[in-house]
């Protein structure tokens, strides 16, 4: 079984992990597979061409002990726990591993964007649009400092940045 698209989250009653959201396909995989094999076949058919991590669920184990498969031998642990599982079923149905895809960050920021095309932008949301943003320039920085009334030809740059603040916040109590 493998579950994409989906986030592990704390049972709100008892905390324990489940698994929201996405979906679970049963994939069936060759031995033989190479990891890259493997990766490129589940990211082509199940993942649109998105880069994932490969996490698997050991048996009688809860989601909080997911094992990564990242090198060609954790999939052959992965193989080998496969292995033992068939051994210890005792029932007529076929064991199943359980894995989980996990899009990378990169790829999953890269969906989130369309959160703000178009009319959907964060000036919107906090009713900001309405504010303008200048290039920042020298006379901005002078501006500034006449705000608070501070002489500009105090320097400020030879002093350790604690004693900078120190001498600008007496400077501004000073001259207000």
């Amino acid at each position: 079984m493998c579950s994409y698209g989906c986030h592990i989250i704390p049972r709100p009653h008892d905390k324990s992990l489940c698994y929201n959201g996405g979906d679970t396909r049963i994939v069936v995989v060759d031995r033989q597979s190479s990891l890259s094999d493997l990766h490129a076949r589940l990211s082509h058919t199940l993942l649109n061409g998105n880069n994932f991590t490969l996490e698997y669920q050991l048996l009688n184990e809860d989601l909080d002990s997911l094992v990564s498969v990242t090198t060609y031998e954790d999939l052959e642990h992965m193989i080998e726990e496969y292995d033992r599982t068939m051994l210890a079923s005792t029932n007529l149905k076929s064991p199943r591993l359980r894995l989980f895809l996990f899009l990378d960050k990169i790829e999953t920021a890269a969906s989130m964007g369309s959160l703000l095309d178009d009319d959907v932008k964060s000036g919107i949301w906090f009713n900001a649009d309405f504010l303008s943003r200048g290039l920042s320039d020298s006379a901005a920085v002078d501006n500034l400092l006449e705000l608070y009334n501070i002489p500009q030809n105090d320097s400020f740059a030879d002093l350790e940045p604690q004693n900078a603040i120190r001498k600008m916040h007496s400077k501004c109590l000073i001259h207000r």
